[in-house]
């Protein structure tokens, strides 16, 4: 059996393996950073519910650590219990 919060870090690191991932892809000269394109589409296939308009409109380059930021916040607002 597996507890609700063992649950919640197993998804969590899953996203954010799936981010490094997905982030390796798009940088190609190993530079550590991605252009703002790459970044929207990362965030459109791991969150695309979470992003509003404004924010997909307001992407700059970004490097790793801060799409980790962005990835984590949205993460931690998917775990907040809602009443359905």
């Amino acid at each position: 059996m597996m507890s609700l919060s063992v649950m919640f870090w197993f998804i969590q690191d899953f996203h954010e393996e799936h981010a490094l991932q997905a982030f390796r892809r798009r940088d190609k000269g190993d530079t550590g950073y991605i252009n703002a394109k790459d970044f929207e589409e990362i965030m459109c296939k791991l969150k695309s519910y979470l992003l509003t308009p404004f924010v997909k409109e307001n992407l700059v380059t970004v490097s790793y650590p801060q799409l980790c930021t962005v990835e984590s916040s949205l993460s931690l607002v998917t775990l907040i219990p809602t009443k359905e």
